[in-house]
């Protein structure tokens, strides 16, 4: 199977395309041209990268077998009259199978930088260039008559012709894997050292001093000794619990925000969001006994965490409809999370 893929996507960025996509984001058509043009190699980089992986090539696979080849040709048509919608719903969850749904806003954020547009734009931008080209191999292979395993044996044998055509700065490969944190080595045992026993004649000399010692204890526990401060109350379970969820919570929040594409998908992540809010409310009521240090421990969990949810709040409510969904339930989330940073 002789073809190259670069070239045959390059054939797929036609002015008709731009605009229709252009319309589609409401960006200017320089910048999409320019995301597109470095999307297209991105994608294929990341898409023969995982084929080297059971995983990788069973998704690639399983998303070849649904796309639509009719979709190349028809691209500006499908836009046009009312597909986008659907299309770019489509098209999230094909990346997402293709390269992990905790990468979307890894992926977007990547593409947002090298051109340009914004993370919502991107994020739309790549799911409708997914399809377009899961379609152009999908078409391809048939054409030529040599079916998935020999479309994949000719894109293996692009890879390096294909990782060189990836802009700098946009491998959608370049994300780090988290490192599991390193066990501290076990402390060496302590060995006792045995102590010569103390003389009679040292112990003479120490008698009065430890006399004057006991007395100054008695004379500071019954004279001197303030009186101990009340217990704060809510320092128990609920304290414990609210430390150890906000992190996780806070994630979950990222991630219902960051699985939305379109109206529908916002509309199956606001019951999440609205329970994330009221387990919110919870937290910053049982946060009103925390002392200085646990409240530290609270303000500087939201603070690591926040720049992500604002980003990919942000990137939900680029999305048009969107707002109306989940807006005021947001709101409430961003509120709560500024009583808690105080």
């Amino acid at each position: 199977m002789s073809f190259n893929v670069i070239d045959m996507f390059k054939d797929q960025i036609t002015p008709s395309n731009i605009d229709a996509i252009s319309g589609l984001l409401g960006e200017n058509s320089s910048l999409v041209s320019k995301a597109l043009a470095g999307a297209g190699p991105a994608l294929l980089s990341g898409l023969v990268g995982g084929l080297s992986k059971p995983e990788g090539k069973r998704a690639f696979e399983q998303q070849l077998e649904a796309a639509d080849d009719g979709l190349i040709g028809n691209f500006a048509s499908v836009l046009g009259g009312g597909g986008s919608s659907s299309l770019i719903s489509t098209g999230t969850k094909m990346l997402g199978s293709l390269f992990g749904a905790n990468k979307l806003g890894f992926l977007a954020s990547t593409l947002s930088k090298f051109s340009g547009l914004g993370e919502g734009a991107s994020k739309a931008l790549l799911g409708v260039a997914t399809p377009m080209v899961m379609s152009m191999l999908k078409k391809k292979s048939k054409e030529d008559g040599v079916g998935v395993s020999g479309l994949i044996s000719g894109l293996l044998g692009q890879k390096d012709a294909i990782n060189k055509a990836v802009p700098a700065g946009l491998s959608f490969l370049d994300q780090p894997d988290p490192q599991p944190a390193a066990r501290p080595a076990p402390a060496a045992p302590v060995r006792q050292q045995a102590t010569a026993p103390e003389s009679p004649s040292i112990l003479k000399r120490l008698l009065p001093l430890l006399a004057l010692l006991i007395l100054g204890w008695l004379a500071y526990q019954f004279f001197l000794k303030p009186s101990p401060e009340p217990t704060r109350t809510a320092a128990g379970p609920a304290v414990t619990s609210a430390i150890s969820e906000l992190g996780p919570l806070l994630g979950r929040t990222v991630d219902a925000l960051s699985s939305i594409n379109s109206v529908e998908s916002a509309q199956q992540a606001l019951p999440q969001l609205q329970s994330i809010d009221q387990m919110l409310g919870q937290i910053v009521s049982s946060a009103s006994g925390l002392s200085a240090a646990q409240s530290k421990m609270l303000v500087d969990t939201v603070s690591r965490l926040m720049p992500d949810l604002r980003n990919a709040a942000s990137s939900a409510a680029a999305i048009p409809g969107v707002s109306n969904v989940i807006g005021s339930t947001v709101d409430s989330i961003m509120q709560k999370l500024g009583t808690i940073a105080g």
